[in-house]
């Protein structure tokens, strides 16, 4: 399958779904499809990279943050701080880029 960070690519959207519940929301998988919340809940994989309610969320992990979409080519560029610095990665979608962005700034290397 190919990705929207990258045409082509290797990295599907569930994947990158994935790794933003366990490694930026703190989630636990449990099973195929489900995933224990930091606190507690059991839960579905949410739609991280697709759905801006979903990707939402994931701003309330870091203090500051901003996003900026350029007209011309569509690209949207995140920018969390986290940890004292400042994390930047772009998506073609407002959704990935947030995603990219926040895996980034956790340290996790997602595959162009």
């Amino acid at each position: 399958m190919s990705s929207v960070a990258n045409p082509g690519g290797p990295m599907d959207l569930r994947a990158i779904d994935r790794l933003v519940a366990e490694h930026v929301m703190g989630w636990t998988h449990y099973d195929r499809s489900r995933w224990f919340t930091s606190h507690g809940y059991e839960m579905e994989l949410p739609f991280f990279s697709e759905e801006i309610d979903d990707a939402w969320a994931i701003t309330d992990r870091f203090g500051s943050w901003s996003m900026k979409r350029d007209r011309d080519s569509g690209v949207t560029t995140v920018c969390f701080e986290h940890d004292g610095n400042k994390h930047y990665d772009q998506g073609v979608t407002p959704c990935l880029a947030i995603c990219l962005c926040a895996l980034r700034a956790k340290g996790v290397k997602v595959p162009p």
